[in-house]
């Protein structure tokens, strides 16, 4: 079987997987109100590809719309590249079935690259730039200057495609090489703005240099085969179970899960065991970084903040930042643990020391986030007590309701597959989860500050997380209760997927 046939037959397997699937079949109605809005979606590219030119003539007066354009995708690529390792799900394929036949690994892994390569977030900005380049690019100029310059761009899209697909595996197996990416993009970031735009600028030249030049293409063609390679290159490595197997033995040594429960017993054990489960899959360890990324949203929000007044937002922020791996994680708790979750009800510790469990880690996520929204006192030292009572609120009531409202999550999740556009596990329950986390502080808060002051609002948030903190032994019983009274519910929930 040659190669070409070879990937024929493995797409064919692929799309007869997807729409054989049980999930498939539940959710055919929401797959075609998700390609209607696709549809209408891909329209509005089209419409927003033809007056391109008039936005960025209006932007930028003077320049020209390519040059104009030219010279703001830099921020378009970074933003792409970021959208791209969190958004983007990793082709995947069972490789299983083909263990016993006569096909080559390395065809596989070909054929997992190129299938990446037909991702909407290629197609998206050829349908925005198709149309600019035949209205505003062709008339002006020569066609070769045009297909050289959207050409290029083709090849830069297509290399930060396998170069985020190259940084989501290596981060997969050293997830610490997400510090190196957020440090690399600040100092890009603060180098750019500091000095007017300078990176920015020539990155636009560039690409203008190599569309008036196009021998010069080749060096987005060296580029695309450079990441291409890359990725090639860890799968080629990866290519051996025996690999991952001795990785994850390496990782598994139970010494410190053993330390830890000589110090806090049961309580220590499972935390530690759910901390490594949360680390070593990816939907949950991309809500933690992507709650460790959203702690930045402060230095968009606080600067803008009214010198005297706005406790209602700073509170509502307070809350969002002190609480938002909580929120995230917390939302499809129960579910984490869905495909072992009859072997957790036969275990050797109760249900209350569960929820202990889930009780002292959620402490441990609002702890960890309260601590890193400190600099941000220097803002506005106003912003100190109000997420100090932000912080007491989650942790004395927000982490109860949340484990209360979870014992109605009845849908499986699967933990290795991607935390974006996955609704698997989402249910109506969700939503309706968000309003009491949010809405209850901020309605006790209003209410006070209406009768007493605005400084006595959050007081009253502050001593009603603090009592939640006291008797927090009570309230992990309440949640033990309503979680026996649908235990059955939960269990047979999970085993119908």
């Amino acid at each position: 079987m040659n190669t070409l046939s070879l990937f024929f037959r493995l797409a064919g397997h692929q799309w007869k997987e997807a729409i054989r699937s049980s999930y498939w079949q539940k959710t055919v109605l929401i797959n075609i109100i998700l390609g209607i809005f696709l549809l209408y979606f891909l329209i509005n590219l089209i419409v927003l590809g033809f007056f391109l030119g008039k936005i960025l003539v209006s932007a930028f007066p003077g320049t020209e719309p390519v040059s104009a354009l030219s010279g703001i995708l830099l921020y378009y690529f970074i933003a792409d590249f970021l959208l791209r390792f969190f958004m983007q799900p990793a082709p995947v394929i069972s490789v299983v079935p083909y263990l016993h036949l006569p096909v080559r690994k390395n065809s596989i892994f070909h054929f997992l690259l190129i299938k990446s390569g037909f991702s909407l977030f290629n197609f998206f900005p050829v349908v925005v730039l198709l149309p600019f380049t035949l209205r505003y690019i062709i008339p002006v100029h020569a066609a070769g200057l045009g297909l050289a310059w959207i050409f290029t761009i083709i090849l830069l899209i297509f290399s930060s495609n396998y170069l985020a697909f190259f940084i989501k595996k290596l981060f997969s197996a050293k997830p610490a090489v997400i510090i190196a990416l957020a440090v690399v993009t600040a100092i890009v970031a603060w180098v750019d703005f500091s000095h007017d735009r300078a990176i920015a600028l020539r990155f636009g030249d560039s690409l203008m240099y190599v569309a008036l030049h196009p021998a010069w293409i080749i060096a987005p063609v060296i580029i695309l085969f450079l990441s291409y390679g890359l990725s090639w290159l860890f799968l080629h490595r990866q290519r051996y179970m025996e690999v991952k197997e001795k990785q994850e033995k390496q990782y598994a040594s139970a010494g410190r899960t053993r330390h830890l429960a000589e110090i806090f017993g049961v309580t220590g054990t499972l935390v530690s065991l759910e901390m490594k489960m949360i680390l070593r899959n990816n939907r949950p360890r991309s809500y933690l970084v992507l709650s460790a990324l959203f702690m930045f949203y402060g230095f968009m929000i606080y600067p803008k903040l009214p010198v005297s007044g706005g406790f209602g937002m700073m509170l509502f922020i307070g809350l969002l930042l002190t609480g938002i791996m909580m929120v995230q994680y917390g939302q499809l708790i129960l579910s984490w643990e869905s495909s072992y979750f009859d072997r957790l009800c036969t275990a050797n510790f109760s249900s209350h020391d569960y929820f202990t469990s889930k009780y002292w880690l959620f402490f441990l996520f609002n702890t960890v986030t309260f601590v890193v929204t400190l600099p941000y006192a220097l803002y506005d030292y106003r912003i100190l007590p109000v997420n100090l009572a932000a912080w007491l609120f989650n942790c004395g009531i927000n982490i109860f309701l949340i484990l209360y409202l979870g014992s109605y999550n009845t849908k499986r999740v699967d933990m290795s597959k991607g935390a974006f556009f996955n609704y698997e596990g989402v249910t109506a329950v969700h939503f309706f989860m968000i309003l009491p986390v949010f809405g209850l502080p901020i309605l006790i808060s209003w209410l006070v500050s209406n009768i007493v002051s605005d400084a006595a609002g959050v007081l009253a948030i502050g001593l009603t997380g603090l009592a939640g903190i006291i008797f927090h032994r009570q309230l992990i019983n309440i949640v033990t209760r309503q979680f026996l009274a649908r235990k059955q519910n939960i269990l047979q929930g999970f085993r119908n997927g």
